[in-house]
């Protein structure tokens, strides 16, 4: 009797064990078909793993360390997350150390950053508004802009100027506007004449000249506008070349600035005289002195929310800004690229338990070209971020939701794959990568890590024609 119902049991299972052993053959020959039709010749790393059983699913390379482009930002929210908390908040604050007498300041005011990559101008308006209620008309001394929380080093170890996006710059302890300035270009008011440049930012007194060498045209020609920029002795030169069409509308172009903090404070001296608040000495560069006590404080929304923006948006700018702010913390002041990819290395090898002499992070964003991490690696991240008591949903509503937001809005956005696969993209030349998690028809979390190396292929084609269509397939499992 037993030996039949044994007999009967295996006649069940068994052809359940070759259904899903036919289903694996299949996915995996789909796979391998899109590789070889879109690039034969680029190194395709691949780890595919089912977080509810831990079982591969298919994986190439999977243990080949290739460079992840801005995947990396995961890794670097995740010890931000450890290391500094969820509900951190980056404050900026103005101390003063001198004695206040009928609204005059009788010595300096210090403007003292924090890191904050969100600060805009309108957070100093905030500020200079508090300074107005606590009835201060009159500063005798100077402003001192306070960035010492970080270094002034400008790029990170590993990048190339072709990957470096125009609006990047340094990653400051005291910046607004992610430390660029905004410029709006329009047409001249005659054909021939050249184009309008306008910004309401103090250039003039940030040594930023303007070599305009722009041409308005008739509305039939082709705008193009590019803009280069000169750094010598401290004094910036702005190229600004093109053609624009009489008829045509003012387009907003981002400039890095390269003195971050005295950007800031040239604009809150603006600010200050709006409010009618005469500073008499100059805006300089310094420290804030221990004894100094509070005027006026803005706080930043939380880690949570930025790592969000970060993340969904790849937003480089607020992943230097965050390895600095880990670097500080954790290793002090000045927060630099290496302590700060010195923090992530360590959170690394005791959270997520990978040798951190089998990967290579040198920067917090994903630009380094000496990134190095196998497909491997980034599902063992995924593993434990899924898997995580505390922050497990942070870390997935940071991804960027297939079809609806971030860099996947416009992507795998037919209405059966909406909401079921989320991710990190990363692109540089010849580079495309995807890390994420894809639910399939069980609705079980499948993770996928997808690394495309010395591709000449677009970045984008990569993304859309090889990333995308094994996403579909994981998800249509």
């Amino acid at each position: 009797m037993l030996k039949g119902c044994f007999i009967c049991l295996l006649g069940f299972v068994l052809p359940c064990f070759a259904l899903k052993r036919d289903q694996l053959t299949l996915l995996k020959n789909d796979i391998n078909r899109i590789i070889y039709r879109q690039d034969q010749t680029a190194t395709v790393g691949i780890d595919i793993v089912n977080l509810h059983t831990g079982e591969h699913l298919y994986h190439q390379n999977r243990d080949h360390r290739l460079i992840p482009g801005g995947c990396i930002k995961l890794f670097t929210l995740a010890a931000a997350y450890e290391y500094l908390g969820i509900d951190h908040q980056f404050k900026t604050s103005v101390f003063s150390d001198a004695e206040i007498e009928n609204g005059i300041v009788y010595g300096n005011i210090y403007l003292k950053g924090s890191g904050d990559p969100t600060l805009v101008s309108a957070n100093l308006e905030d500020l200079v508004h508090q300074l107005s209620i606590l009835g201060i008309s009159e500063i005798k001394g100077k402003l001192i802009v306070d960035a010492s929380g970080f270094d002034t080093m400008a790029t990170g170890p590993g990048w190339t100027w072709s990957d470096v996006k125009p609006e990047i710059s340094v990653p400051s302890a005291l910046s607004i506007n992610q430390s660029c300035c905004d410029l709006w270009i329009r047409p001249g008011l005659n054909e021939a004449a050249p184009a309008e440049i306008i910004s309401d930012l103090p250039l003039n007194k940030l040594s930023i000249k303007i070599d305009n060498q722009t041409l308005t045209l008739a509305k039939s020609k082709k705008e193009t506008i590019e803009i280069t920029q000169d750094r010598k002795n401290h004094k910036s030169t702005l190229h600004v070349m093109g053609q624009l069409a009489l008829k045509g509308s003012p387009t907003l172009h981002k400039v890095p600035i390269e003195n971050p903090p005295m950007m800031v404070g040239m604009t809150m001296q603006a600010l200050m005289s709006g409010k009618s608040i005469q500073l008499r000495g100059e805006v300089k560069e310094g420290i804030t002195p221990p004894k100094s006590y509070s005027l006026a404080n803005y706080t930043s929304g939380a880690l949570v929310q930025i790592g969000q923006m970060m993340c969904k948006n790849d937003n480089d700018y607020y992943a230097h800004c965050l390895l600095k702010t880990l670097g500080q913390h954790q290793r002090g002041t000045p927060g630099t690229w290496q302590s700060g990819s010195s923090v992530i290395r360590s959170f690394v090898a005791e959270k997520i338990k990978i040798d951190p002499k089998e990967i290579a992070l040198l920067d917090g964003s994903g630009l380094s070209r000496y990134n190095l991490i196998s497909p491997a690696h980034m599902t063992r991240f995924l593993a434990w971020a899924y898997n995580h008591p505390q922050y497990s949903h942070e870390m997935l509503s940071a991804l960027s939701v297939a079809g609806i937001d971030g860099s996947l809005k416009a992507r795998l956005s037919a209405p059966h794959h909406k909401g079921r696969i989320r991710g990190m993209t990363g692109s540089m030349k010849g580079i495309s990568s995807f890390t994420g998690i894809c639910w399939n028809n069980s609705s079980e979390p499948i993770a996928v890590a997808i690394m495309i190396n010395n591709s000449v292929k677009p970045e984008q084609e990569l993304g859309t024609h090889l990333v995308d269509p094994i996403c579909s397939l994981i998800a249509e499992q």
